[in-house]
């Protein structure tokens, strides 16, 4: 099977949330893809790295303490799909949210383009409200970004930022 999207999640040292990371991230997860944990901190408990096999994940572990930045550089490095779709440790993405970007992108790019878009966030102090919203089947209507300059939008480089 050919890898078409690698989803790459930076963590240091937060594995409950990690946890449901991933399992949102299962919910969400388009055909021809690979999930790649990227763990800048200590050693995972063995429960979480049963949790990575088993969602078919995989994990590399960086020297330690660099950043989620260069987390996330480590992460594309490795992987294999041509689209890379970033989700952070202590968010949740929607059900459905990236099997639509890649619908999106099927739809409108070649082998060739080049795109970049973000999750629309609905940032929640209360967890338990996030957790309802990312089960939920949402409806995506996704826009192409405007203009070429992505550095000028990437500061926070969060929210299902895809690329």
């Amino acid at each position: 099977m050919r890898i078409k999207y690698s989803v790459i999640i930076p963590t240091y040292n937060r594995e409950p949330l990690l946890a449901e990371a991933l399992r949102s991230v299962q919910a969400a997860l388009p055909d021809c893809s690979e999930v790649i944990v990227v763990n800048d901190g200590t050693e995972f408990e063995r429960r979480t790295c049963d949790l990575i096999e088993t969602l078919g994940a995989v994990a590399v572990k960086t020297k330690g303490g660099l950043g989620a930045g260069a987390a996330r550089n480590i992460g594309a490095d490795c992987a294999r799909g041509q689209w890379l779709l970033f989700l952070d440790d202590d968010d949740l993405i929607a059900a459905g949210y990236w099997q639509a970007v890649a619908r999106y992108i099927d739809a409108y790019f070649q082998s060739t383009d080049l795109a970049y878009g973000f999750c629309r966030a609905n940032p929640q102090s209360d967890r338990r409200a996030m957790q309802r919203i990312a089960a939920s089947q949402t409806v995506v209507h996704i826009r192409p970004q405007v203009g070429t300059c992505l550095r000028s939008k990437i500061a926070g480089l969060g929210l299902g930022f895809w690329v």
